[in-house]
C-alpha cells in the first residue's frame, strides 16, 4: 500500500511502523531501505524534497471514480 502511495503522489515516503515494515520508498514506488521486521532498529535514508502535485494529488479519489477501469 505504501508504495502505491509514494506513485499516485510523486513523493518519495517515508513508512514507519511498530508491528510491521519500515522502509523507505521511492517516487516510483521501489524500496530503497528497509529495516529488519521484529527487530529493534534505526533506519536513515536521504529523500529529496518535491514541489507540484500529480493529478491524484489535486483530484484524491475522484479521478479514480470517474474513469474506472475495467478488467
Amino acid at each position: 500500500m505504501s508504495r502505491m502511495r509514494a506513485i499516485e503522489t510523486g513523493r518519495e515516503l517515508l513508512s514507519t511502523t511498530t508491528t510491521g515494515i519500515t522502509a523507505a520508498i521511492c517516487y516510483e514506488g521501489m524500496v530503497l531501505k528497509r529495516a529488519p521486521q521484529f527487530k529493534v532498529a534505526t533506519l536513515s535514508a536521504e529523500v529529496t524534497p518535491r514541489t507540484g502535485a500529480t493529478p491524484y494529488v489535486y483530484s484524491g479519489i475522484g479521478l479514480s471514480l470517474a474513469f474506472p477501469i475495467s478488467a
